[in-house]
C-alpha cells in the first residue's frame, strides 16, 4: 500500500522521473496489455449482447475518464484502467475474428509481433537513453490521423499505397 501512495505523490509532480516510469507505469501498462489479450481470449465465444455491453461500457469509461483521472485516487484509477483494458479486449473480439477470416492466423500473428517488438524496442530505447518522447506527440497524432484518413479512403475507393492492408 505504501508503494502506491509513494507513486501517487510522484505522479502528482509536474514531470515524472525516469525511475517512476520504469518501476511503476511500465509494469502497470504491461499488465494492461496482458489483460487485454486475456479478455479477448475469454470473450472469443461470448454472445453478441456481451460484446455490445462491453462496447457501451468502454465508451462510457472513455468519455468519463477525465473525471476520474483528475482525482487523486491512485488505487481506484489503476483498477479502472485495468477494467478498461478488459473491456477493450472484449471489444477487439469482432475485429480479431474479421482479421482471422480475411487474412488468417498469419496476419494476426504478424500484427501482434510487430506491435510487441515496436513497444519493446521503444521501451528499451527510452529507458537506456533516457530519451523523452513527449516532444513528438503532435507529429505522431497528425501521422495517425493521416493514416486513418488514408485507410478510410483506400477502403472506399480502392487502390493506393495502403491497398495491401485490406486484401
Amino acid at each position: 500500500m505504501s508503494n502506491i501512495r509513494t507513486a501517487e505523490n510522484e505522479f502528482s509532480s509536474a514531470r515524472m522521473s525516469q525511475g517512476v516510469f520504469t518501476s511503476r507505469v511500465l509494469p502497470i501498462f504491461s499488465i494492461g496489455i496482458l489483460m487485454t489479450g486475456i479478455a479477448s481470449v475469454v470473450g472469443w465465444n461470448a454472445p453478441p449482447v456481451v460484446l455490445i455491453l462491453a462496447i457501451i461500457t468502454e465508451l462510457i469509461m472513455l468519455f468519463t475518464s477525465g473525471m476520474w483521472a483528475r482525482k487523486e485516487n491512485g488505487n481506484m484509477n489503476i483498477v479502472l484502467f485495468l477494467f478498461f483494458t478488459c473491456m477493450s479486449g472484449l471489444t477487439l473480439v469482432p475485429i480479431l475474428k474479421w482479421g482471422l477470416n480475411i487474412g488468417g492466423i498469419g496476419m494476426l500473428a504478424q500484427a501482434f509481433t510487430v506491435t510487441s517488438v515496436t513497444f519493446g524496442a521503444l521501451s528499451v530505447y527510452g529507458i537506456t537513453t533516457k530519451k523523452d518522447f513527449t516532444g513528438i506527440g503532435g507529429f505522431l497524432s497528425a501521422a495517425l490521423l493521416g493514416l486513418i484518413l488514408s485507410s478510410i479512403a483506400t477502403m472506399l475507393v480502392g487502390g493506393g499505397s495502403l491497398a495491401y492492408l485490406f486484401i
